[in-house]
């Protein structure tokens, strides 16, 4: 993860996050370990929960208690109850409460906001990682029961192209086909939602070969998804003809029990969503006779009163992360260098109360979801192309200044408008050479295209003459050919047929000779017979 090597040296020597303490709810993986020995090396005191008990790794969790010292609340497999106290114990880890916080799905601030209300007033801000969390924060905060400004980490355009689009659809289909082993190719795909994460997971389907179709709610996303060449369709028709489905919305009863129960047999149920509410599990266990566990690693097979078996997989919860790896090193790379980033920012902001915002006149972020600032996605961006060596094109003085004003349109080379500062100019309106643009044109050509004589004319003659006529006999002799000898054609009167005797005249650039065998779409005759009969008419030129 060279993104995040990269901001470790740089928070070890700025130390964004001196005397601060962070509390993060996420998911407990190797990757999520660099994104917490980078907060630590910035100098934050981390307390750390997971923000999903499936996707928890244990040997990770106590390298990092062990070996880094975080103090670290999580455990693969623990049930909701212990889920939700782990939580509250890193959120009370630093007495009188974190500085700040990080959450993944909005459970670590939904709790603040319930269960550990004191606490509250130490909380300066946080970052939201994921789609799902953002959503239930703008909702809080519609409802004015957001106490602290929060960054949606989410949000950034980096971020939901490599981690959304590019992550979540690659590692969803990765869980998919560990799970079951299935073959894709030919079979219906059926993605419900078409954000970032659904697009992806439709387009990497459809790499597979499957037939895919997408459902939506929302009509530009329905639009977007039907010029992409997917099939839209509501979810109760789209339900019968699916062998696989994928919900990715964040929403809850995506599939619900009339769903389930028009569903073909042996139908695949997989959510790439945040939370395990997508699908309506209570409703499909209400729905079967049986529920045979662990049919494969992961996968649950749902036994329904009328023959038909069901297949869930991760329990209906992030199948990329339960079932598979989660998102490759270089997706959470840029993830979490973007949240460090937005991070260290919000601490600056926080601390100094300088926040930079145009508009802010308070000199602090008020409470709310915020975006974060363009320039640290780009620099994010930025980071990651320097490490993979790629470089990329930046603007002129001249770009930026025509794009800056908007007085400057087309330009005239004589009129007296706005010149462009970084335009180069010698002498009055003149380049390079002191000559406006187009006036090394030579004077003997037109400038319009009505202005060119047509072919056979004065100035096309070179290319379009009447060929020059010879007595017969006085053209000069030509070669032998290569492609003669090959055709067998060198030698006179070899698989030909007798002449005719001379033709008339052709008004082309070619003469006809009738009754000869034509060679490689050619009329070919015996140099002998074309100087004796006089049928050579042009001038040939043999290089």
């Amino acid at each position: 993860m060279p993104l995040l090597a990269a901001l470790m040296e740089r928070f070890a020597k700025d130390r964004p996050f001196d005397a601060l303490s962070i509390a993060a709810c996420l998911h407990i993986t190797a990757e999520t370990a660099m994104l917490v020995r980078l907060l630590r090396a910035g100098g934050a005191a981390v307390s750390l929960a997971a923000s999903n008990p499936l996707s928890t790794q244990d040997d990770i969790a106590a390298a990092l208690a062990i070996r880094y010292g975080i103090a670290v609340f999580a455990r693969a497999g623990v049930d909701r109850r212990g889920y939700y106290r782990h939580i509250e114990l890193a959120l009370n880890e630093t007495p009188p409460g974190p500085d700040l916080v990080i959450d993944d799905g909005g459970d670590l601030v939904n709790t603040l906001h319930t269960r550990a209300a004191a606490l509250l007033p130490s909380v300066k801000g946080g970052c939201e990682s994921t789609t799902t969390g953002v959503i239930r924060l703008r909702r809080m905060a519609a409802e004015g029961a957001l106490a602290f400004p929060v960054i949606a980490a989410n949000d950034t355009p980096a971020k939901r192209l490599v981690d959304n689009t590019c992550g979540t659809g690659q590692s969803a289909i990765d869980g998919i086909l560990r799970a079951t082993n299935t073959l894709l190719a030919g079979k219906t795909v059926v993605v419900a939602g078409f954000g970032a994460s659904g697009r992806g997971v439709a387009e990497r389907a459809r790499g597979f070969g499957a037939q895919v179709i997408v459902t939506e709610i929302d009509p530009v996303r329905a639009l977007d998804a039907s010029l992409r060449g997917f099939r839209v369709l509501p979810m109760a028709q789209a339900a019968p003809l699916g062998e696989v489905f994928v919900t990715a919305t964040g929403s809850v009863d995506v599939i619900n029990a009339d769903h389930l129960a028009v569903m073909r047999d042996g139908a695949i149920l997989a959510n790439a969503g945040h939370f395990d509410v997508e699908i309506d599990v209570r409703a499909l266990a209400g729905l079967a006779v049986a529920v045979h566990p662990d049919v494969r690693p992961h996968v649950d097979a749902y036994e329904l009163g009328d023959g038909r078996t069901l297949l869930l997989l991760a329990e209906g919860r992030v199948v990329n992360l339960v079932a598979a790896e989660g998102h490759p090193p270089e997706v959470m790379d840029l993830a979490f260098g973007i949240e460090a980033l937005a991070l260290a920012w919000l601490a600056g902001a926080v601390l100094t109360g300088n926040t930079g915002l145009t508009g802010n006149t308070g000199g602090t972020l008020p409470a709310g979801v915020h975006e974060v600032p363009a320039d640290i996605d780009a620099e994010a961006a930025s980071l990651v192309l320097a490490t993979t060596g790629t470089s990329f094109d930046t603007l002129t003085p001249a770009q930026l200044s025509y794009r800056e004003s908007w007085r400057i349109g087309s330009l005239s080379c004589g009129s007296s408008q706005a010149r462009l500062p970084g335009l180069r100019r010698d002498g009055d309106g003149r380049g390079a050479g002191g000559q406006r643009p187009g006036q090394d044109h030579p004077s003997d050509q037109p400038d319009r295209v009505d202005e060119v004589p047509p072919p056979g004319g004065r100035r096309q003659r070179e290319h379009h003459r009447e060929p020059e006529r010879e007595a017969p006999g006085h053209g000069p002799r030509v070669g032998r050919r290569p492609e003669d000898e090959r055709h067998g054609e060198a030698d006179p009167g070899r698989d030909q047929q007798a002449d005719r005797g001379p033709v008339a005249r052709h008004p082309g650039h070619g003469q006809q000779v009738p009754g000869q065998r034509a060679g490689r779409g050619r009329l070919v005759a015996g140099q002998a017979e074309r100087e004796e009969h006089g049928v050579l008419q042009e001038r040939v030129r043999v290089e």
